[in-house]
């Protein structure tokens, strides 16, 4: 069962990108080392994922860097 505020988060970080949203669920591991064997809200929150715009500039998110 999917959690609509759960999927709406992953989205959000991932800003729409299907690469991120993978990466993003790597808290998938996390999530079967933490005994739930399931992503959860609180789960992805915890891991402090920082959206592409965080971390690159416009012209790398633009491969122009």
């Amino acid at each position: 069962m999917t959690e609509e505020p759960l999927a709406k988060a992953i989205f959000r970080v991932s800003e729409g990108l299907i690469g991120e949203i993978v990466q993003n669920v790597a808290a998938a591991a996390a999530a079967v080392r933490s005994g739930d064997e399931r992503i959860t809200l609180a789960l992805f929150k915890a891991m402090d994922f920082a959206p592409p715009s965080r971390r690159f500039s416009a012209a790398e998110l633009r491969g122009l860097a």
